[in-house]
């Protein structure tokens, strides 16, 4: 996954809460590994921007090139 990739969250809401099943936009990457290893930021269809563990996200929708 990369900037630029819709994506869609896992269905369950113990893991997403009220963000379950939405579809988002990678919109950052966080790349400071030793503070938040594995994490992304999205923009979701609501307009909210989250903080998101890559566990959180249940499939690719459409990846950038």
């Amino acid at each position: 996954m990369k900037v630029g990739d819709i994506v869609r969250l896992h269905k369950s809401t113990r893991r997403n809460g009220r963000f379950a099943g939405l579809t988002g936009l990678i919109v950052e990457q966080i790349v400071d590994k030793a503070v938040h290893p594995h994490h992304e930021v999205l923009v979701h269809e609501t307009g909210e921007l989250v903080q998101l563990h890559v566990t959180q996200i249940g499939e690719v929708i459409n990846a950038s090139r």
